[in-house]
């Protein structure tokens, strides 16, 4: 038996050692030192990444401030213009658009929407006060030369709009220059009022027209009796209900409605042959309540130019004693605190004001056809 505590000098191997010293040094490679020092390159990306980031954060604050400081100072200006106008009791101030000079001064007047509303340049709401206290704001400012009246709206009621009509005719007693510029639509009423002016510019895509006077009536008797509802009013005379919607309508009150139609159409008509010096005759024919595009408007001498507001611009300034006039418009006033003081005079919906509309007893100089996009200031 071979003696494995003895050490052979011939070809006998070397006995393997066990021991836990060599199971952990065996296989394994000697771990390098680190390196001591960082490289040069990566400091340098470093700081060149924060001046980055510094300059875009200074850039980035400097742009912010600046957008927010004019933002800023458009609020505080519209703010200290509404305040002046409202510690003065006036309740339209002026946001001036465009123009240098203020010896001659151009003042835009917006009409916009159906035109309705009551009162007049003193008092009132709706369309009818707005308009007409913003046009005798412009007669009054002897530094105003022309005025430029925006329309776009399908028209409104009768009375309003001769209200309105009156107010320009005042305006053009005090010398000054009235233009129109129709963007999209200037029908009924609203050529009524814009008849009396010294020029008239429409869009290229404008619709003009539209004359004539409207009466709606509504009619439910047949309803009223499928309901079993009678209506029998008491009334001292014969006519007191006439027009109403409970009943048919019978020959001789058709023909005293003809009779209202016919005076005021034939007005309107009248106004639009002295304001814009056409024959009556031709008027007449174009007094079919159709509404005519911008060439066609231009070709019966309803408009002046075929253009947008530039063109209008460039032609009031003709007007102007200065090269580079104050161009402005009327802007309404507005505080918080006039929604609970219930001064903001805006004209609530009312379904008795809708039955009268519809009913046959109010006078309407509108286009029922196309309907302007914009809405009532």
């Amino acid at each position: 038996m071979p003696d494995f505590n003895s050490t052979d000098t011939g070809n006998t191997t070397e006995k393997p050692d066990y021991s836990n010293e060599a199971k952990r040094t065996v296989g394994i490679p000697p771990v390098r030192p680190l390196p001591t020092s960082r490289s040069s390159n990566g400091c340098l990306l470093a700081v060149i990444f924060t001046l980055g980031f510094f300059a875009i954060f200074v850039f980035g604050g400097v742009l912010l401030f600046n957008s927010g400081a004019k933002v800023l100072t458009k609020l505080v200006d519209v703010a200290s213009d509404s305040v002046a106008a409202k510690n003065n009791n006036d309740p339209y101030y002026e946001e001036v658009l465009t123009g240098d000079s203020t010896a001659s001064r151009i003042a835009v007047i917006p009409l916009t929407g159906p035109i309705f509303g009551t009162g007049n340049s003193y008092y009132g709401v709706g369309a009818v006060h707005s308009a007409c206290a913003m046009l005798k704001k412009a007669a009054s400012d002897p530094t105003v030369s022309a005025v430029i009246l925006h329309i776009d709206s399908p028209g409104g009621g009768l009375s309003a709009s001769d209200i309105i009509y009156n107010e320009i005719l005042k305006l053009k007693q005090k010398g000054k220059k009235v233009l129109v510029y129709v963007g999209q639509l200037c029908a009924s009423g609203g050529y009524y009022v814009a008849a009396p002016s010294d020029y008239i510019v429409a869009g290229p895509t404008a619709l003009v027209g539209s004359f004539g006077v409207i009466m709606e009536h509504v009619e439910v008797s047949g309803l009223m009796n499928k309901l079993g509802i009678v209506v029998d009013p008491l009334k001292s005379t014969e006519s007191k209900d006439i027009g109403s919607p409970f009943r048919k309508m019978s020959a001789e009150e058709k023909e005293f409605f003809d009779h209202i139609l016919n005076t005021y159409h034939n007005r309107f008509v009248d106004i639009i042959s002295n304001g814009r010096g056409i024959k009556r005759s031709e008027v007449e024919k174009l007094a079919n309540g159709k509404v005519y595009l911008a060439k066609e408007a231009l070709n019966y001498g309803l408009i002046d130019k075929i253009g947008y507001f530039d063109d209008c611009l460039n032609e009031a300034i003709k007007a102007c004693t200065v090269d580079y006039p104050q161009v402005f418009i009327y802007k309404q006033q507005f505080s918080v605190m006039d929604l609970f003081r219930n001064e903001t005079k805006i004209e609530l919906p009312d379904i008795s004001e809708f039955m009268n509309k519809n009913s046959g007893t109010e006078l309407n100089l509108i286009y029922r056809g196309i309907q302007s996009n914009t809405s009532d200031k």
